[in-house]
């Protein structure tokens, strides 16, 4: 009966032994039981948000004015675009590409004239009327480079820009 109970407690012990990384077991766990990191929901605005401003990076150097114009906030589209620029699109798309240059020359690009656009900073987002960041952009022609500082609003539909001048 001794070698019966030893076996049957051995076997137990054995059946019930766990793997290190099971996911059931406390020991494995989060310490704040909070799932992934990365997707909490402020990495995953981040992660969009990066996302949007690629998209338009690449949107620029295809010089596609009207996918730009629609990624645009729409209440800035209707008051400068539709109120001040007559809907000259191209215009008003080229004039989101204005700042100071190296030289601390004030200078607008068009369009067409950009031969590379980067983002040099993603601000910290503010709470206002809207929540936005501040983003500068270096972008550059054949003659020279300018900082653009541009909005990114946040919208329960994704993000949109406001450009600084219409």
């Amino acid at each position: 009966m001794k070698k019966f109970l030893l076996v049957f407690t051995l076997i137990a012990a054995c059946s019930s032994t766990a793997k290190k990384d099971d996911p059931t077991l406390p020991q494995s766990r989060n310490q704040n039981n909070v799932s992934d990191p990365a997707k909490t929901p402020e990495n995953q605005v981040q992660t969009g948000l990066q996302t949007f401003l690629n998209d338009f990076v690449a949107t620029v150097l295809k010089f596609e004015e009207q996918k730009i114009l629609g990624m645009l906030e729409k209440e800035y589209v209707k008051t400068q675009l539709d109120q001040f620029k007559k809907k000259d699109v191209y215009s008003f798309v080229s004039e989101l590409f204005c700042g100071n240059s190296k030289s601390g020359k004030f200078k607008c690009f068009v369009l067409r004239d950009i031969i590379s656009i980067e983002i040099k900073k993603i601000g910290p987002a503010t709470n206002g009327t809207k929540k936005t960041s501040e983003v500068v952009f270096s972008v550059k022609s054949k003659d020279d480079s300018i900082q653009v500082n541009l909005t990114v609003v946040y919208e329960k539909s994704g993000f949109s820009i406001r450009g600084a001048v219409g």
